[in-house]
């Protein structure tokens, strides 16, 4: 009897059998799983005032009951800070790059305090920076620059140098003033540095041309570079990596008439991003050297931001390059850039209430200064919405504006409104901008397949507004085609044949008791975070885990990769396997309707994932897509082709 499983559940088949004198029944239950075949399409935005609309179109292929349209909305992009601040309030070394570090920490508090949820304080914080302002004088060399211990001159470091006096800049930001004769030889120090080249180690050309970027921005912050000295430095930009690059970017914007090399900067960096509907990463290949200056890709992205947020400040008029282009129509030059790089950094410390280092949280805290002055520094109170009848308050009449009383520190409540045409989705308010995110859903109905909508999302009052629109759904039909939404993966079976593996072409033809041995190759362009992969084990296959006592050992050791030049293994010669490192696939779950791979964080480049299973009972069966996508990115994923297995009873096969 042919049986078609409709939608997801639990099919139970009844059988009878019976005369007049004797009967017997058996009841056989098949789970039905949902089909892993999702996609998934986002759009994000901001909006300062009045309503913005994004445009959709629910699939004519959608199938029924499958798509889900979700709608988020927040204050703020800056949520959670405490964390970072809280490891450095306690943070306990007691080197100077360290100490610096958390006094630029303790200084920034409080620009950020309308960010903090009330469970944070640091109320000593201006106390600490001025005193570990005041021990500056014990790590300076008598040559003016600074160690990270003995101030000596043979144990100066020309990186520290450079970080410390953009760091005395972050403090008198924050109304904190260095000592005058620390930064005075400091200064001097820093000018004589780029003249002549003092170091004794040996280094690579991209640190020496990063500590100088670094050097010239903090110098330029007090006027003490001109247009020539930054025209001389300009030469080595291509030896800069991105943090060096962006270090001289923000030299260029506080200099006059730099116009030219900033464009020229920013068109340097923006080649090395990488960019999803919501957010945008910069990334490169990295240089053993460059640990000596403490580098990280976290850091390097937070230096971006404030150095395109110079940028912007500095040439608010100047026209973006094209890959900078504002599809939210925002007042900045460098379009959403800021926005989604910002998502990007503080979506980078998941798993963790902070980032890993102390140059990491210090050079994103500031980017979020930086950030929350230019585009969250308002949030006040609104005008209520109009309401409609339906949702009059208890006592028969509309909803009234709150009273200034109800007030935060940072202004008063914001209203929001989320509307499908004209059906509203939802609506609320925030009350600070430590409020978290909200998401309203709207589950599609058969009438909406083909149909062509717009999402309107309304706001009063001050500050901004973020959202998302994220629409996901199955297919009726499944897709022959392989899609990469930022991730490429692909899937290769090979049959043990002869002793060899041999890779199985689609249709893959076997027999029941051969081993296959599934392989799956994952390509990324660029840092990700909390990636999973997820290969459906079609019907007739049944993983072997090397993990359970009654698996065969030889079986599972057969599945040991051995490729031939056909294979996608040969296309590059730096996969990464399985289980290297911590920042690799390191966990693996072997079930009976999938095998999955997990990794909190990977860096750019190519990985290797391998599993054997056996086929168990003949029949014609679809091997899914393999499917991998960032958990809490959803639309960035990527997805193989489906396979036809076709399994054909076979005689017992005796093991050697």
């Amino acid at each position: 009897m042919p049986v078609e499983a409709a939608g997801e559940g639990e099919i139970t088949f009844t059988v009878e059998a019976g005369d007049d004198k004797d009967r017997d029944g058996l009841k056989q239950n098949l789970k039905v799983l949902p089909r892993i075949n999702r996609n998934v399409a986002a759009a994000y935005g901001t909006i300062v005032a009045g309503e913005a609309s994004q445009r959709i179109e629910f699939p004519e292929d959608m199938r029924p009951d499958s798509g889900l349209l979700s709608i988020g909305l927040s204050p703020s992009i800056l949520g959670g800070l405490e964390g970072p601040f809280e490891f450095m309030k306690v943070y306990p070394y007691e080197c100077w790059e360290q100490k610096i570090s958390r006094a630029v920490m303790a200084g920034a508090a409080a620009s950020l305090a309308p960010w903090f949820s009330s469970s944070f304080s640091w109320q000593n914080a201006p106390r600490e920076s001025e005193a570990i302002l005041a021990t500056a004088s014990e790590f300076q060399a008598p040559n003016g620059g600074m160690a990270f211990y003995e101030p000596r001159d043979q144990y100066v470091s020309p990186f520290l140098s450079a970080f410390t006096a953009k760091a005395f800049n972050w403090l008198r930001e924050s109304g904190h003033a260095p000592p005058a004769p620390v930064e005075e030889k400091l200064t001097q120090y820093l000018l004589n540095l780029l003249k002549h080249d003092e170091s004794r180690d040996e280094v690579s050309r991209s640190v020496l041309s990063d500590v100088r970027a670094l050097a010239l921005s903090a110098l330029a912050d007090n006027g003490r570079i001109s247009r020539a000295d930054l025209e001389r430095h300009y030469m080595h930009l291509a030896e800069m990596n991105l943090f060096g690059k962006a270090m001289f970017l923000d030299a260029l914007s506080r200099v006059p008439e730099t116009l030219d090399m900033r464009k020229e900067v920013i068109k340097s960096i923006l080649s090395h991003s990488d960019q999803s509907s919501g957010t945008i990463r910069f990334t490169e290949q990295s240089d053993s050297a460059l640990f000596s200056i403490l580098s990280s890709p976290v850091r390097d992205n937070a230096a971006i931001l404030m150095a395109f947020l110079a940028y912007q400040e500095a040439s608010p008029t100047a026209q973006p390059p094209p890959e900078a282009a504002n599809s939210a129509g925002g007042p900045t030059a460098l379009g959403d850039i800021p926005v989604q790089l910002m998502t990007t950094i503080v979506s980078s410390r998941r798993g963790q209430n902070h980032w890993a280092s102390t140059q990491e949280n210090l050079f994103a805290a500031m980017a979020a200064v930086r950030y929350s002055k230019a585009f969250e520094s308002g949030f006040v109170l609104p005008l209520p919405l109009p309401l409609p009848k339906a949702a009059a308050n208890p006592a028969g009449g509309p909803t009234a504006p709150q009273p200034e009383a109800a007030a935060n520190p940072a202004g008063g409540p914001t209203a929001y409104q989320a509307l499908l045409d004209q059906q509203e989705i939802g609506r609320g308010k925030f009350e600070s901008l430590a409020d978290k995110q909200v998401e309203f859903e709207y589950r599609a109905q058969e009438s909406d397949r083909g149909r062509k909508a717009s999402v309107t999302v309304r706001k009063e009052g001050e500050g901004r507004l973020y959202y998302d629109t994220v629409l996901s759904y199955e297919p009726a039909r499944m897709s022959d085609e392989s899609t990469n939404a930022g991730i490429e993966i692909h899937r290769e079976y090979s049959v043990e044949r002869d002793g060899k593996w041999v890779i199985a072409h689609n249709p893959i033809q076997i027999g029941t008791g051969d081993l296959v041995r599934v392989d799956l190759f994952v390509s990324i362009p660029s840092e990700r975070y909390f990636l999973v992969v997820e290969d459906p084990v079609p019907g007739g296959l049944e993983p072997v885990n090397r993990e359970l006592a009654t698996s065969s050992e030889i079986d599972a050791q057969k599945g040991e990769p051995q490729f031939g030049p056909e294979s996608l293994r040969s296309r590059y010669t730096d996969w990464r396997s399985f289980g290297v490192s911590r920042w690799s696939f390191y966990h693996k779950e072997l079930r009976h309707d999938s095998a999955r791979f997990y990794s909190e964080r990977l860096s750019a480049g190519h990985y290797y994932l391998s599993y054997t299973a056996q086929a168990i009972a003949p029949g014609e069966f679809t091997a899914l897509p393999a499917r991998a996508e960032e958990m809490y990115e959803p639309d960035v994923y990527g997805r193989s082709s489906p396979e036809m297995l076709k399994v054909e009873l076979s005689e017992h096969k005796e093991q050697d």
